[in-house]
């Protein structure tokens, strides 16, 4: 009987060597993110180049224009991949497109040059409520200024919003995608919106990815001395230095 309860308890020992333990793996994948920037850039002017519009509000979309490309661009040669996130709904629909136009620019009454500083903030918040598909291509081509095609599944933006273009990436990373381009809607007509293809790293085609970026424009206004300011500034008073004449020899008598 000994024998028997010793040789179960080797059995035991055996089989409890050899039992496979399970580690869970920890997810690889970075989780859902939003990729934010913000750029200064100086706008000079001429004239108005569109009868009808403020100056100030053309010098705003030039901004806007310079300020999404040089950031853009940025995630644009770095190939950067990024994970959608599943909401599709968003509060935030308002911060899609937000420029400020009530300033006065500065005016050169000599050049006739207008100047103004802006400060131009660009998001990419990739969620599918702000994403759409390419479904038609200009001419098939996929070049730099050709018009493009957009259905958005959800939210349809207004005129001179900004995008991204994206596909699924060539990093072997599943369910990722990869910046491709950058464009602008420039119409929109029910559920379709055209847009123009600004810059782009690759081959864009039909059915590519379309996602929408948070733009917002403010003027830089240069601070004006406060009248309080004004009277807390030290007050120097300079005297003039009046000079002794020499007088001459006195006559003799």
């Amino acid at each position: 009987m000994r024998r028997v309860v010793y040789f179960l308890s080797i059995a035991f020992f055996l089989i409890g060597g050899c039992t496979k333990i399970s580690v869970k793996k920890e997810s690889v994948n970075p989780p859902y993110k939003t990729f934010k920037g913000v750029v200064d850039i100086d706008i000079t002017m001429e004239k108005p180049s569109k009868t009808g519009v403020e100056i100030s509000k053309q010098m705003a979309l030039m901004a806007q224009k310079q300020g999404v490309l040089q950031l853009a661009r940025k995630w644009l040669n770095q190939s950067m991949i990024f994970k959608v996130g599943k909401k599709y709904s968003s509060d935030k629909t308002a911060d899609i497109n937000v420029i400020e136009t009530n300033f006065h620019p500065i005016y050169d009454g000599l050049t006739g040059i207008y100047e103004a500083k802006f400060k131009c903030f660009v998001e990419l918040d990739p969620i599918y409520y702000l994403s759409g598909i390419i479904t038609g291509i200009e001419g098939g081509y996929s070049i730099a200024t050709s018009h493009i095609a957009i259905k958005f599944f959800h939210f349809i933006p207004e005129e001179n919003t900004y995008f991204v273009i994206a596909k699924k990436n060539e990093f072997g990373v599943k369910n990722y995608y990869q910046i491709i381009g950058v464009g602008r809607i420039y119409n929109k007509v029910d559920r379709i919106s055209q847009g123009e293809i600004l810059t782009s790293n690759r081959s864009i085609k039909s059915r590519d990815m379309v996602f929408l970026l948070k733009t917002k424009v403010t003027p830089i206004v240069e601070k004006k001395l406060e009248s309080s300011e004004k009277n807390q500034m030290p007050i120097v008073k300079v005297h003039p230095i009046l000079e002794k004449k020499e007088s001459g020899p006195k006559e003799m008598k």
